[in-house]
């Protein structure tokens, strides 16, 4: 099993303690997003001293009571009690202080805003309809790209008739060509009549 901890978290209350601190936020993440066992304004995550040895199972009862209780006195969590039933003694937990991991790692930084991207986005956002993207994308893919002045003409025709066009990228595309063509078995819009009932 992996465990991860913030080294500087380590630093004020040591390895275990630093484990314990990432698991009990992890759980208390997890408890906000399902909505579960939210108290006194927090979210909080149970467990015994039995279960964090069984989590931890190198560490002994005696290191992990030693370590929640320097947790506790660093700030880093609360500890609560919210059990239904009045004989059960397991302890609850919550994070009180966050770690900001961004005002540690590199002091030498005086503002946190992202580095500039300086290289262009290779992948335009489209600004085509998507009947004509799919057939620029698809001649893309079978290695014989549009032109520019092809895909203006499309879609000078895409907006006199946009059905037509849309019936014969789906017929050339359905047939692999590498043209525009109308699906010559498919009655014309006046003959449909005949097919009426």
């Amino acid at each position: 099993m992996i465990h991860n901890f913030e080294t500087e978290v380590a630093k004020e209350v040591g390895i275990l303690g630093a484990t314990i601190y990432t698991n009990i936020l992890y759980w208390s993440i997890k408890n906000k997003a399902n909505e579960r066992h939210y108290y006194d304004g927090k979210y909080w995550v149970y467990n015994s001293v039995k279960g964090w040895c069984k989590l931890l199972d190198y560490a002994t009862e005696s290191q992990v009571r030693l370590a929640l209780n320097k947790l506790k006195e660093a700030g880093f969590i609360d500890v609560g009690k919210y059990n239904k039933l009045a004989y059960d003694h397991t302890k609850w937990y919550c994070v009180k202080r966050h770690y900001e991991l961004s005002e540690k790692t590199n002091q030498s930084v005086k503002n946190d805003k992202p580095i500039p991207i300086n290289k262009p986005i290779n992948k335009p956002i489209s600004k085509h309809t998507p009947k004509i993207q799919e057939w620029i994308d698809y001649r893309k893919e079978i290695k014989k790209p549009i032109t520019s002045i092809a895909i203006k003409k499309l879609e000078e025709e895409y907006k006199l008739n946009p059905k037509q066009l849309t019936d014969k990228i789906n017929n050339s595309i359905m047939q692999g060509y590498q043209g525009l063509f109308e699906n010559k078995d498919k009655p014309k819009e006046e003959d449909w009549s005949k097919y009426a009932r």
